[in-house]
């Protein structure tokens, strides 16, 4: 009867594996480190330096959870099964487009690159992110959602959604071919974007540098 079970469960595994694809996969990078992954829907995952996405494929959806870093996301068409990918404060949904997601401590940014995107505040009104959490009610944060067309960009932080403000489309659009772009930016922020790619941080010496303009 053991040995039974056994056999159905792990038929039972098999089946799920094979059905739902990619389910509860977690992909990742190291600093300094990129990666293109392809998932089983064609669909192609860019991660930058230190990044970490967990993916769920099923038959009704595909869901990305951003754990850390940045993506970006060139999604296969199917509308059938929309593609939402979440970070701790915001989801994306999409049916086929590309589009660049980046996390740090201030929120969550997002440049789309081709087709449109729906751009939600987890903090406002029922989500569906690609985690099991709930979404919490924010009377503070008026503006639930955004759409976000090519060439357009916007970011979720405390204060709510803030359309055009994120990395500029030229930087977004560089860092896939391993360049970074400067326009008119603090020597500290230029430091700062290296340093995701180092081991060992660049240091600014003398205090009054780090606003010299780049």
């Amino acid at each position: 009867m053991a040995l039974a079970a056994s056999l159905v469960l792990g038929l039972a595994v098999l089946w799920g594996v094979f059905r739902f694809g990619d389910s509860s996969t977690e992909y990742n990078t190291a600093i300094g480190e990129q990666r293109s992954v392809t998932l089983s829907d064609g669909s192609v995952l860019f991660l930058n330096t230190n990044s970490q996405v967990r993916v769920r494929l099923t038959d009704t959806g595909r869901n990305i959870e951003l754990l850390r870093g940045e993506a970006r996301f060139q999604v296969a068409k199917s509308a059938e099964r929309p593609f939402v990918v979440a970070t701790h404060d915001a989801t994306i949904r999409v049916l086929g487009t590309v589009f660049n997601v980046a996390m740090d401590t201030d929120g969550t940014q997002v440049a789309v690159i081709e087709g449109r995107v729906e751009l939600r505040d987890r903090a406002i009104g029922p989500t569906a992110p690609a985690g099991s959490g709930t979404a919490v009610v924010s009377p503070k944060k008026p503006q639930a959602q955004i759409e976000l067309a090519a060439g357009q960009r916007a970011a979720v932080t405390r204060r709510g959604i803030l359309p055009d403000v994120g990395p500029s489309m030229e930087s977004v659009n560089a860092w896939t071919e391993w360049r970074l772009v400067f326009r008119d930016k603090t020597l500290a922020e230029v430091i700062g974007q290296f340093n995701r790619y180092r081991q060992q941080p660049l240091i600014i010496d003398e205090a009054q540098l780090a606003d010299l303009r780049i």
